[in-house]
């Protein structure tokens, strides 16, 4: 039987900043409503920082968009954002 790929080697990807901007809001903006740092939202932005599961799904409530729409992971590239508009 094949052996999967950990999970743990799989990078993540995301479209936060693009997302923020468009909705034109700042980092301390979307930072407010998520009740973090601004600092953090740069982490993010620069994938720097990978977000828990709980911060992750309150960006994307606060966005009003799903999850998926801005962050993924690398084996999932075909399904990216930019990927789905080509």
């Amino acid at each position: 039987m094949p052996v999967a790929k950990s999970n743990r080697q799989l990078e993540m990807f995301n479209e936060l900043r693009s997302v923020r901007t468009a909705q034109s809001l700042s980092r301390q903006q979307l930072a407010d409503l998520v009740d973090v740092n601004v600092q953090t939202i740069g982490a993010l932005e620069r994938g720097h920082y990978s977000p828990s599961l709980y911060l992750a799904l309150l960006i994307a409530k606060a966005l009003d968009v799903d999850v998926g729409d801005v962050f993924w992971l690398a084996d999932e590239s075909a399904n990216a954002p930019a990927a789905r508009e080509a």
